[in-house]
């Protein structure tokens, strides 16, 4: 009797990892794409996992939402390839920084900045698969260097080597594990010329966000799809929260005619009139990739 159950179960336990075998493992039962995009509606599909060139499957992503899901998921639905089948252009998620202020993130591209492997600007393999911009800025207003000089362009401020590391700090850790170098574009004298620099938070550049032709500022990069289609009035960002003050905000793009000025987003979204020295106190909204 004993051998008979011996060998039943054994014929049991054989035909079940036969047909977890077909069913693609324990790790690629099923796919999940879609989500809940910024309109709130559910786009959320399962799928039968699909066979990669080798013969295997996709390992399975468990994503929810751009705002549910950990960040280690969010930097695997990007390294996926595939992150516009999971998330929206819009996309929202709240964090805690490390002194207790909420900020709100957003999605504002996929497949958009170029990867800085290893630190070298110019030197990356690929694209980083999002970009996440803020919704508002920081309750905090900096300057964007700690002199009026702007030698050495956007590499060489302040913003860049001291303020924006310091941020960076007080992420959520796992954010900080997450976020890739980008390699970012900045005008470096009063002509057309553009360096690049090897990124983990950024600001944005005026023709990443409003697009332009002016000579030298469209060399800083392209429109985020974000900002595709929206007017002025979209680009009026508020202080820390909605409830916070319309307030100017910082880009990286210098005014290229005149020495020592950058410009700024004012409060009713326009670069129109914003041209200031690089000590002068303006909010911050940062980006960066994963």
């Amino acid at each position: 009797m004993r051998k008979i159950l011996i060998i039943l179960m054994t014929a049991v336990l054989a035909v079940s990892l036969l047909m977890l075998a077909a069913c693609g493992g324990v790790g690629g039962l099923f796919r999940k794409t879609g989500g809940t995009n910024s309109n709130g509606s559910d786009t959320t599909q399962i799928q039968p996992p699909d066979e990669s060139p080798d013969g295997g499957d996709e390992p399975t992503i468990l994503s929810v939402s751009f705002g549910a899901d950990s960040w280690a998921t969010i930097a695997q639905v990007s390294a996926s390839g595939n992150a516009r089948d999971y998330y929206s252009i819009g996309d929202e998620k709240t964090i805690t920084l490390s002194t207790d202020e909420e900020i709100v993130l957003q999605i504002w591209g996929f497949d958009h900045d170029n990867l800085s492997d290893g630190g070298s600007p110019a030197g990356g393999t690929g694209k980083a698969g999002i970009t996440v911009g803020m919704k508002y800025t920081l309750t905090t207003a900096y300057p964007i260097n700690s002199t009026n000089s702007r030698t050495g362009g956007w590499a060489a401020m302040s913003m860049r080597t001291e303020t924006l590391s310091d941020i960076f700090e007080t992420l959520p850790q796992d954010l900080q594990n997450s976020i890739k170098e980008v390699d970012k574009l900045g005008v470096t004298g009063s002509g057309a010329a553009v360096r690049a620099t090897a990124d983990k938070l950024f600001l944005f550049a005026r023709v990443e966000v409003a697009n332009t032709t002016v000579i030298g500022h469209a060399n800083e990069g392209e429109q985020y799809e974000f900002w595709v289609g929206k007017a002025a009035a979209d680009r009026i960002k508020r202080r820390g929260n909605s409830a916070g003050a319309a307030t100017s905000w910082w880009t990286r793009t210098p005014d290229y005619s005149i020495n020592d000025i950058w410009l700024a987003f004012n409060t009713s979204g326009s670069t129109a009139g914003v041209a200031l020295v690089g000590t002068e106190r303006r909010s911050v909204c940062f980006g960066f990739c994963i």
